[in-house]
């Protein structure tokens, strides 16, 4: 996923990668180089990862939770 290609393609960029419950978490653990998340259940649409890499290489992540309304539905 996060591989030399996709570091040279996107860098000083925003870039915005959309996934699913058990590919997020692991993306970011590989940009991270540490596995700090957990894959998500795959009912779960609240879940959000923000990345920002600096210039000098210094990495923030963040997870963000924003609630889905009940009656939300992709039907």
């Amino acid at each position: 996923m996060f591989t030399e290609e996709f570091w040279k393609k996107t860098y000083g960029k925003n870039v915005l990668v959309i996934g699913h419950s058990n590919t997020n978490p692991k993306f970011v653990n590989e940009i991270l180089a540490e596995k700090k998340y957990q894959e998500l259940d795959e009912n779960n649409y609240d879940v959000f990862f923000k990345v920002e890499i600096d210039k000098d290489l210094t990495v923030k992540d963040t997870k963000i939770t924003k609630k889905v309304p009940e009656d939300f539905s992709y039907n």
